[in-house]
């Protein structure tokens, strides 16, 4: 569910880089003073990669080893990659399991908003608020 979850809504729409070296991608020459936008977002929403990506599917992930090696590299990439790897990756999906197992037991978040627009940000947000009902289990 986590790993779903990140991939629909990763912690940031995209990456910046700087190529170390003249590049060309797709016939695209790329200097090394450009700035390249890796949009995670859109990535991971490629229907290249996953099959009916605009929808939530955590069954998607029970063979997690297969995605990632039926996949290329980076196409599911919420904490960046390669040496630009968030180091707190390990740390942030342990702390979500952990924090998921404690308010699920007691707790069941029903979702009051049903659709909602993205706001364009460093970050991922939504454009306004999200509202849940919580009932007590």
């Amino acid at each position: 569910m986590i790993n779903e979850s990140l991939r629909l809504y990763p912690p940031v729409y995209g990456l910046f880089r700087k190529p170390q070296e003249p590049t060309e991608i797709d016939g695209y020459d790329i200097p090394t003073n450009a700035t390249v936008i890796l949009p995670v977002s859109a990535v991971q929403r490629d229907e290249r990669w996953y099959e009916n990506p605009n929808t939530f599917d955590p069954n998607r992930w029970k063979g997690e080893s297969e995605i990632e090696s039926e996949n290329p590299n980076f196409a599911y990439y919420p904490f960046g990659g390669g040496l630009n790897v968030c180091i707190r990756e390990t740390l942030a999906k342990a702390e979500l399991k952990t924090a998921l197992a404690i308010i699920l037991r007691k707790w069941e978040f029903r979702p009051v908003t049903k659709e909602f627009e993205r706001a364009i940000a460093i970050t991922a947000q939504p454009r306004e608020e999200l509202l849940v009902e919580i009932v007590e289990r």
